[in-house]
């Protein structure tokens, strides 16, 4: 369940495009342009969180392969 904070609802609603964006702004007392720009900033936000969980999950990708490469080196050493 998602619980969303008095900043975020305005911009949900204006994503949602549930009527205009001035009156999504008038509804929870603030204005249109700073509406978009909280817009903006959580947008900013998504695209920083993606990347931060994108690296890790890269990082890990690379150190599998090399230690699958490493282990098949030490297992065929075994082997001769």
């Amino acid at each position: 369940m998602n619980s969303y904070t008095a900043e975020q609802k305005p911009v949900i609603a204006l994503c949602s495009r549930r009527g205009s964006a001035e009156d999504g702004a008038d509804a929870h007392g603030a204005t249109r342009t700073s509406l978009y720009k909280l817009k903006h900033d959580l947008l900013s936000e998504i695209e920083t969180l993606k990347e931060q969980v994108r690296r890790p999950k890269i990082e890990k990708d690379i150190l599998e392969a090399a230690a699958a490469r490493i282990s098949g080196r030490t297992n065929k050493r075994q082997n001769e």
